[in-house]
């Protein structure tokens, strides 16, 4: 897959090494500001992709762009709808980083306009393409009538003493889309979304510092349990994902955005199984863009239909958690 990098951020950084060596992808241009000039070219010289530039609207009618396969749009999530809007009108596949959107009505849009362009679009979740998820979603079956279910990913922000010291980051202001609901439980969201579909109701009890949630308690009620998310970006915590049923429980202690651990299944017939995910020590994005090139190069329009309904999922669940927030801000 040709495939085209919009952003120069931390997730670029991370992901630019990964997307080098993999088979499946070739880089083929990269876009980012004016003002990220100087790291656009040094991104460009370091993984070799030959087409640069600073200027969105002016990449995308470039002669370059006719070659792509895919735009992999990784910019601060109050720019998702936009940039991805003006790629699908221009006939590109793209793959969005999450979160996908925050409301639901724009990602119904942009759903709609790819269909209507016969194009692919979909979000780049990592967890919903590892092994270990399949295992869990595999397993389910086996604990019996769900009774409840959790996941936490706690993890101290690198960039948590600056934000308080005064320094803006994109990813602490609300009105950026940023905070820990949209940024870190979005995890959590997508595991509850793809196991469990979209609950009956939600509500959210977040904890604000400077009027963004830097931590919370995402509540959300299905037809017979109750599933609860955490996600902090405040504070180190035990991550991972409990799940109880009437006959057992499935549980793996590892952050929900890499799944790396084993899992464990517990019956109360006094059973028990551990399963190893395959290829836990592979880089967490890698599972996600293999399937993706397999999506595009095969335009496997019903695979993406899905992954992309489970999308529609999560938006909503992070609508409604914004709608019926708690507050208790300091």
């Amino acid at each position: 897959m040709k495939i085209g990098i919009v952003g120069t951020g931390m997730i670029v950084h991370e992901i630019l090494p990964v997307l080098y060596k993999m088979p499946e992808i070739e880089l083929h241009l990269i876009c980012g500001t004016k003002r990220s000039e100087d790291t656009v070219k040094e991104l460009a010289d370091e993984y070799k992709i030959n087409a640069q530039f600073t200027d969105f609207d002016f990449m995308l009618s470039s002669e370059e762009s006719k070659e792509l396969d895919a735009l992999y749009i990784a910019v601060p999530n109050d720019l998702h709808y936009e940039l991805a809007k003006k790629a699908l009108e221009s006939g590109k596949n793209v793959i969005m980083e999450k979160p996908f959107v925050l409301e639901s009505c724009k990602a119904l849009e942009l759903k709609e306009l790819a269909e209507k362009k016969g194009v692919i679009l979909l979000e780049a979740i990592s967890n919903q393409y590892l092994d270990a998820y399949k295992k869990i979603k595999d397993a389910l079956s086996m604990l019996g009538e769900i009774t409840y279910a959790e996941a936490n990913f706690s993890q101290y922000s690198s960039r948590y003493d600056r934000f308080m010291a005064g320094e803006y980051f994109k990813v602490f202001d609300k009105a950026a889309g940023g905070g820990a609901l949209t940024d870190i439980n979005i995890y959590n969201i997508h595991i509850m979304a793809g196991l469990f579909g979209m609950p009956t109701s939600v509500e959210y009890c977040p904890r604000n510092v400077k009027d963004v949630d830097v931590s919370g308690l995402l509540l959300l009620k299905y037809d017979n349990f109750i599933a609860s998310c955490i996600g902090a970006k405040d504070s180190q915590g035990s991550s991972g994902i409990l799940i109880q049923g009437t006959k057992g429980y499935i549980e793996t202690k590892a952050a929900t955005n890499v799944l790396n651990a084993a899992i464990n299944i517990v019956l109360r017939d006094g059973s028990k199984k551990e399963l190893i995910p395959e290829a836990a020590d592979d880089h967490r994005m890698m599972a996600e863009f293999k399937e993706f090139a397999r999506i595009v190069e095969n335009k496997d329009l019903k695979e993406a239909q899905s992954r992309l309904n489970e999308s529609l999922i999560a938006v909503k669940i992070l609508e409604e958690a914004v709608q019926r927030e708690s507050k208790f801000a300091r």
